[in-house]
């Protein structure tokens, strides 16, 4: 008989429904996964240290200026990425907490070879072959050497609308590996709550929020937005870098946040196993809550810790 007309709860009616049972939950999961990434990731920004390319400082601006007008694409009274990493928003007005390393200074010469090969990319996705001639690549490359020589890497944020904010570091601490800076929000953005009291335990279900590799992408993708991935909790550790997990992250997930899969922000990424799968580590959320109050700074979570 077919099971949609007989009454009676067969075996095999029994598994169907145990099945069903088990399927749901999991599209429910998911869904759920996906609504949480859509009203978090605004508070996700990708954090850079880069060269500001003021057009008032800078020789054979007609040159820079071809270039634009050959690419498409502003590079004069713009950020130059030499690094990147992902911090997230913590309060309302401007705190922004990210890993220690993302925003460690580098050395001059550091500077100098990242700046460059950010420039190189940039020309040789952008700009065809010929546009300009030898003698015209070489000055506007001598140019910007000596620019980013000349001047700072500046700390900027850039929003998933595409605004961009100077960030200015408040504190940071290189044991820890956390740092607290501060921007001017132009725009209202709902901060992450950050929740000391979560426990976590092997096996919880976790995923994170950044801008891995963006600098790459940059070169080869004309979207901007984050990225998600999830995992499960692998050990927890005594170490600095005490939470293990599986949730992928790569250069550039630095500094985000790990969540648990009901939303509650329980880390904050540092860092990977190198030549190892799925071997990822964060820093617990309660840290940053005791590293804030040590430094005078736990009133700006007043309103943002949930429990």
């Amino acid at each position: 008989r077919s099971l949609h007309t007989t009454k009676k709860q067969s075996p095999i009616a029994l598994v169907a429904l145990l099945l069903a049972s088990i399927a749901f939950p999991a599209f429910s999961e998911s869904k759920d996964l996906s609504e949480l990434f859509q009203a978090q990731k605004k508070a996700v920004f990708l954090i850079t240290q880069g060269i500001y390319l003021d057009s008032t400082k800078i020789n054979h601006r007609d040159l820079f200026e071809k270039i634009e007008a050959g690419t498409g694409k502003k590079i004069l009274d713009e950020y130059i990425p030499i690094s990147s990493g992902t911090c997230f928003l913590v309060n309302s007005d401007g705190y922004v907490i990210t890993a220690a390393h993302v925003i460690k200074p580098m050395g001059a010469n550091d500077k100098n070879d990242a700046a460059q090969w950010s420039y190189l990319q940039f020309l040789t996705k952008n700009l065809a072959p010929g546009f300009l001639t030898k003698s015209q690549l070489k000055q506007v490359t001598a140019e910007y050497q000596a620019f980013v020589k000349k001047n700072p890497a500046v700390i900027s944020l850039k929003a998933i609308s595409g605004r961009e904010y100077v960030a200015t570091v408040i504190s940071q601490d290189a044991a820890l590996d956390l740092a607290l800076l501060k921007f001017d929000p132009d725009e209202t953005i709902k901060p992450i709550q950050v929740d000391e009291s979560a426990i976590l335990k092997e096996g919880d279900a976790v995923y994170t929020i950044g801008y891995p590799l963006q600098i790459l992408m940059d070169k080869f993708l004309d979207d901007f937005k984050p990225t998600l991935t999830n995992g499960i909790v692998s050990a927890i550790r005594t170490d600095n870098w005490d939470i293990q997990h599986t949730a992928s992250i790569s250069p550039g997930n630095s500094g985000g946040p790990l969540f648990l899969q009901d939303g509650t922000l329980v880390g904050v990424n540092v860092g990977q196993m190198t030549n190892a799968n799925s071997v990822y580590f964060s820093i617990n959320s309660r840290k940053i809550v005791k590293w804030l109050s040590s430094i005078n700074k736990g009133d700006i979570l007043a309103k943002a810790v949930t429990r």
